[in-house]
């Protein structure tokens, strides 16, 4: 998309713009009366590219003329604006041709396109976009189409490039069934999904419709595990093939065929079990992820699951994944921009099954404002002033954030805003103190603490004074007490701020919480053991090395199930430790 140069554009068109109303107009007023003027002409401005280009200029002069005097009250105005901004971008990508038709359509009230334009990014490739929606028109038509706007936006996002969908696992690669096939399935089984097609938010159905499997797979897959609730248990449903394991000889699954029915007759390993139990939870609607980390010796893939809770829903990242690889932060890959993301970000999405459709629309608005406000564009003459200091700089694209983040916590792309702003060197300690605030509330109401300290670790990381570095980090974890793996995270954090500033004795103390706390919990304790053994080992503290390792071998939990992975289980790590200290400096270690 385009939208970066046009934003640029607009510094200078804005200024050609006519002041619009008088002094008494309230600014939502004035901005519609604007924006009734370019959508009039839209279809004569999207035939014409230079027209096109002045018109999505002009809509983002109405952004941030609200981004600097906009409220509350605007909101509903601010949302016009920002559809028509994001439809006339969508449309533009057509062949001049069908512009206006495209247009028209995706403007229309009782149709998919504002529920599209609002979950279409810059990562998508609109051309595609429009495709997709295309495809699914002639199929089904439009007013089955528009019943189906949440199962629309997903499918037109996940599967608009020019290659169909498909997922590698190690040797064998699955591969989807297509956009306009699986509306047909999904529709067909509505009443058969989990979660439903109709009340889910695009953003979470996009991990439903990234299904890679045929229709006849899914089909099997829904008639033996429909109404499933824990689909990470189906994980280990799936024997695992050590053969192949520890011979390396092929698997039978690979050899006589990678679908589910066989990888549920014949094994395989870790990649097959979370390709099983993953295309199960996709097959029955419910939103699933394919999550891939790494031990000290051996790669891993597990299952996230959406799992209903409450009023609301969460990630559910423990149940589908061996014990030894508990703890271990995951990347899994985005359907939507094909970008890698970690197990916390996704986790954070689990909020949006707690907003609604109304929130979601003002957030990204807002949040279009504050873009507009970040790259300078000028906002067209308002004769309403604001009441009170208009916004500006890195404070007002804060505040419009915040404005956004508390109607949806689950806008990735507001808290992309905030985590650019707070690193930024010239915020005050005072400033970074109500940010540190406000990010903990709002990552709290959500659910998401290891996305909070995600956001957190850039921010605090730029503090000038270790004092305040330090504070920072014990003020967090006052807030993960009970997350035994972010208080490791945070302690190794602040074991390595000590070191860099020559404090020994600090970053020995951190690493002794993180081995006396959490030693089963996380495997970041293993790089604790390693930090504290290496200290006493610089200071020449032999015995006192071998002491710990004995104590620690005494204490951590051997590996009781995955053969296959046990070497990069916690006890595995420290004993090589262990061995090799001992070896090197001819110390007894318990335990050996």
């Amino acid at each position: 998309m385009t939208g970066t140069i046009i934003r640029a554009m607009a510094v200078w068109i804005a200024t050609g713009l006519v002041a619009i109303a008088n002094a008494q107009t309230p600014l939502s007023e004035q901005i519609s009366e604007r924006l009734v003027e370019i959508e009039s002409n839209a279809a004569r401005s999207l035939a014409d590219d230079e027209l096109r280009e002045k018109m999505l200029a002009d809509l983002d002069a109405l952004l941030a003329a609200a981004a600097v005097g906009g409220s509350k009250r605007d909101e509903s105005t601010l949302v016009g604006v920002a559809a028509a901004r994001r439809i006339a971008e969508l449309a533009g990508a057509a062949p001049i041709s069908e512009r206006a038709g495209w247009w028209e359509y995706l403007s229309a009230d009782a149709g998919p396109g504002r529920t599209l334009a609002f979950v279409v990014s810059d990562a998508d490739h609109a051309a595609g976009v429009l495709r997709v929606l295309e495809d699914l028109r002639e199929r089904f038509g439009d007013q089955k189409v528009a019943r189906y706007a949440e199962l629309v936006a997903a499918l037109c996002v996940v599967h608009d490039g020019e290659k169909p969908f498909a997922r590698r696992v190690n040797e064998n690669t699955a591969r989807s069934a297509g956009p306009v096939a699986l509306f047909e399935y999904y529709t067909s089984n509505e009443r058969q999904m989990l979660f439903g097609l109709r009340s889910v938010p695009p953003e979470l159905l996009v991990y439903v419709v990234d299904a890679a499997a045929s229709i006849d797979e899914l089909e099997w897959a829904l008639d033996k595990h429909r109404g499933d609730r824990a689909v990470g248990q189906r994980f280990f449903d799936i024997k695992y093939d050590y053969a192949h394991a520890n011979t390396g000889r092929p698997k039978a699954v690979s050899e006589q065929g990678f679908t589910l029915p066989n990888i549920a007759r014949l094994g395989g390993v870790c990649a097959d079990q979370c390709h099983y139990a993953v295309t199960v939870g996709k097959a029955i609607g419910v939103p699933t992820a394919y999550v891939t980390g790494r031990g000290g010796e051996v790669g891993h893939a597990w299952v996230g699951y959406l799992e209903a809770r409450g009023r609301g829903a969460v990630w559910n990242f423990n149940v589908g994944r061996y014990e030894e690889y508990q703890g271990v932060r995951g990347d899994l890959l985005d359907p939507q921009t094909l970008a890698t993301i970690g197990d916390d970000e996704l986790g954070l999405l689990a909020k949006l099954t707690t907003v609604n459709e109304r929130q979601r629309s003002a957030a990204a608005a807002w949040l279009d404002a504050a873009e507009a406000l970040k790259d300078g564009v000028r906002p067209v003459a308002i004769d309403t002033p604001r009441r009170g200091a208009e916004r500006a700089g890195r404070e007002g694209v804060l505040e419009l954030a915040e404005l956004a983040l508390r109607q949806n916590p689950a806008d990735r792309r507001g808290w992309a805003l905030v985590r650019d702003a707070v690193t930024d060197p010239a915020m005050t300690m005072g400033e970074r103190v109500r940010w540190s605030q406000v990010i903990i509330r709002l990552c709290e109401d959500a659910n998401a603490e290891h996305f909070m300290v995600g956001m957190l670790e850039p921010m605090i990381a730029s503090m000038d004074s270790s004092l305040d570095r330090i504070g920072a980090w014990e003020r967090v974890l006052d807030h993960v007490k009970t997350k035994k793996d972010l208080r490791a995270r945070i302690r190794m954090l602040q074991a390595g701020d000590a070191i860099e500033r020559g404090d020994k004795h600090g970053a020995y103390l951190a690493y002794q919480d993180v081995i006396d706390t959490s030693l089963n919990d996380t495997r970041m304790s293993r790089y604790a053991v390693a930090g504290a053994v290496k200290m006493l080992e610089d200071a020449g503290k032999h015995r006192e090395a071998a002491q710990l390792l004995g104590d620690v071998l005494k204490r951590v939990d051997r590996p009781t199930e995955a053969a296959a992975f046990s070497a990069s289980s916690n006890y595995n790590a420290v004993r090589a430790l262990a061995e090799a200290y001992s070896a090197r400096h001819g110390v007894a270690v318990a335990g050996l």
